[in-house]
């Protein structure tokens, strides 16, 4: 119990195969989780955002942050191909870029600020996460109400009338996957031989 009240972890310190581990590991989660965005009794929510923020956390490459847009963009395509509803696919769907990268950016600045999570920094950290949520709510609404042409005819007011109560559920969603992936990689750190290959 002591090692996880003392629990300090720099990710800069983290070795080149430890980074590719977890960047692995979110790039499988995002591949797992993309099909529906709050889950059901036999399907996962979508881990799309905490990915992000994650992966900003734990993987110095930017280039990452590319792979996981990329692996995004391709379950998109093919799940659209399979039949699945291509409703929110518009010319605003480039505008997950800078929403994603915002979810991104905010898992880097708490590195750079904090420059260690443990105990005194996890508000810290999940503040930054709730940043992170927020700009890229904005981000992707914004964009869909202005260029998707599905709501030339509804007030802006009303739109996120309608789409704020959305905000809890993609927070609460982030939160929780955010939650359960920081409980591993603590556990991962405080193993004896903190040895990860990949």
């Amino acid at each position: 119990m002591s090692s996880w009240l003392n629990f300090s972890l720099k990710t800069k310190d983290l070795s080149r195969s430890e980074q590719n581990f977890w960047a692995v590991l979110l790039i499988a989660l995002l591949g797992l989780t993309r099909f529906n965005h709050f889950g059901s009794a036999i399907v996962m929510p979508d881990a799309s955002w905490a990915v992000f923020f994650m992966a900003g956390f734990l993987v110095q490459k930017k280039r990452v942050f590319s792979l996981l847009m990329l692996e995004a963009a391709l379950i998109d395509y093919f799940a659209i191909r399979q039949g699945v509803s291509g409703w929110c696919v518009s010319s605003a769907y480039v505008f997950l870029v800078p929403s994603y990268a915002a979810l991104w950016f905010a898992g880097r600045c708490f590195n750079q600020q904090a420059k260690a999570l443990h105990w005194k920094t996890f508000s810290y950290f999940f503040a930054w996460m709730i940043l992170g949520v927020t700009v890229a709510f904005f981000i992707s609404n914004e964009s869909f109400y202005r260029l998707s042409g599905k709501f030339n005819d509804l007030p802006w007011l009303d739109f996120y009338q309608h789409v704020s109560i959305y905000y809890w559920a993609y927070l609460m969603t982030t939160t929780c996957y955010v939650g359960a992936l920081t409980s591993v990689v603590i556990a991962v750190s405080l193993l004896p031989s903190r040895q990860i290959s990949l």
